[in-house]
């Protein structure tokens, strides 16, 4: 066994989780992802005025909107893949 040592002592394992429903878990995920986008855009809007030597508000607004540009092209992808076992496991990886 590659698990064990010359003597048979356990010198690596491997272990998997996995779910039945894995949307238990991925929409909380979801959820919490575009919240703190839109919390972070609402931030970064207030912060528009500040002067040009300290605001980063232009960056951060274009890292959310690809943030939330991911986040909607990857919810579909993974609706639609889930019935292709490689196209599935391409993406869950």
């Amino acid at each position: 066994h590659p698990g064990t040592d010359g003597w048979n002592r356990v010198i690596s394992t491997y272990s998997t989780c996995q779910s039945q429903n894995p949307w238990i878990f991925m929409v909380p995920l979801i959820l919490l992802n575009l919240g703190m986008l839109l919390v972070a855009n609402f931030t970064a809007y207030q912060a528009r005025n500040i002067k040009v030597e300290f605001s980063e508000s232009k960056y951060i607004a274009m890292s959310m909107a690809f943030m939330l540009q991911a986040l909607v092209s990857a919810v579909p992808i993974m609706i639609l893949i889930r019935d292709s076992p490689e196209a599935y496991f391409l993406v869950y990886a």
